[in-house]
């Protein structure tokens, strides 16, 4: 009889440790099917943001977009490519070149892949400025110029592209060129200063101490820029600068 009570109460105790194990492993399942759920939901939104990314990328192939159509995306709500279910918010940053035009431009583009109730996943990527058939170099100021004995003016040029937008990235050499006969040649300094730009000055640098006769030549003058791009030699001259004879 004794062995009889020993033997129920370890079949009780035996049941109960095998229904506690039973619901613990049930509930681990549970959360593992839930994860595996919630892994291949952001996985999904993750291929929906990709996808529409790599469409942007393919659309800002065209320099006339890049340049000036990203209202039509900036801050709008897009329907996935796939899988479905998802809607992409879009943000795109104002082009990326401030103050410089030979900063690499780039628009910052970030979208946010939203299901029904809560954004799921965020993508955030750069869009550069795309390759650009070259059209010519073109020099400002674009006018004639006139220049006392000592006075400086500076001359900036630009690698317009078919479209007349200008190629960032673009670093120019410069040179003096004398405007001969039947004009009046000159010469001057010029002095690089930036890589599209460059500074003449009404001055020719001599010995020291300098000999005023020898300091200014009044005459003609064309600054001239030249750039590579591409295994392509491209180039421009100024419009006349006149270097004034001393008073």
């Amino acid at each position: 009889m004794r062995s009889r009570g020993l033997s129920l109460l370890e079949a009780i105790i035996s049941i109960f440790i095998l229904t506690g194990g039973s619901l613990a492993c049930f509930t681990l399942l549970l959360q593992a099917f839930r994860y595996q759920g919630r892994t291949q939901h952001v996985s999904d939104a993750t291929i929906a943001g990709e996808q529409m990314m790599e469409s942007l990328r393919r659309w800002a192939l065209d320099p006339a977009n890049f340049d000036n159509q990203w209202k039509i995306y900036s801050d709008q709500d897009l329907p996935s490519i796939n899988p479905p279910g998802f809607t992409c918010h879009l943000t795109v940053s104002p082009l990326k070149a401030p103050g410089d035009v030979l900063t690499p431009c780039f628009r910052l583009v970030t979208i946010e892949v939203r299901d029904s109730q809560r954004v799921v996943t965020r993508l955030t990527g750069q869009i550069g400025s795309p390759l650009r058939k070259p059209e010519g170099v073109q020099i400002f100021p674009a006018q004639s110029v006139r220049l006392q004995p000592d006075q400086q003016t500076q001359f900036w040029a630009y690698l317009l592209d078919t479209n007349s937008k200008p190629i960032p990235g673009v670093s120019f050499n410069w040179t003096l060129l004398p405007e001969g006969p039947p004009e009046v040649p000159g010469d001057g300094t010029v002095e690089r200063a930036g890589a599209d730009r460059v500074t003449l000055t009404h001055l020719v640098y001599g010995p020291t101490p300098p000999d005023p006769n020898k300091l200014y030549t009044p005459g003609k003058v064309r600054v001239h820029a030249s750039c590579r791009y591409r295994a392509s030699i491209y180039e421009a001259d100024s419009a006349l600068v006149e270097l004034l004879p001393p008073p």
